[in-house]
């Protein structure tokens, strides 16, 4: 195996399914299982990367990289972020549209 940069040492993947709670207040007393997932893949390449189609930050203040840190320094690896499971409160953290003011 070439050990040249770039050169892919080795890596694993991760699944995590999500649960009802990840829908909201209110749904995590059904504790139901879904076909929702998010998957990290963690490789060995020499440079530190976040790769990801999420809307989230793609350097060390990542939360997966900021908890995969207090165990073990990210520097040298890529983390690749898949998930089709929706961001939690993200439509009820919007304050409602107003309306026309009202004299």
């Amino acid at each position: 195996m070439s050990e040249g940069p770039g050169a892919v040492r080795s890596g694993v993947s991760v699944r995590v399914p999500a649960s009802s709670a990840n829908l909201g207040a209110g749904f995590d007393v059904l504790a139901v299982a879904l076909g929702l997932r998010l998957e990290l893949t963690v490789t060995e390449t020499g440079n530190f990367e976040v790769l990801s189609t999420m809307p989230f930050p793609l350097d060390r203040s990542n939360l997966i990289v900021r908890a995969f840190e207090t165990l073990h320094p990210a520097d040298g690896l890529r983390f690749e972020v898949n998930s089709n499971i929706p961001r939690c409160g993200r439509a009820s953290a919007q304050p409602p549209e107003r309306g026309p003011e009202r004299a």
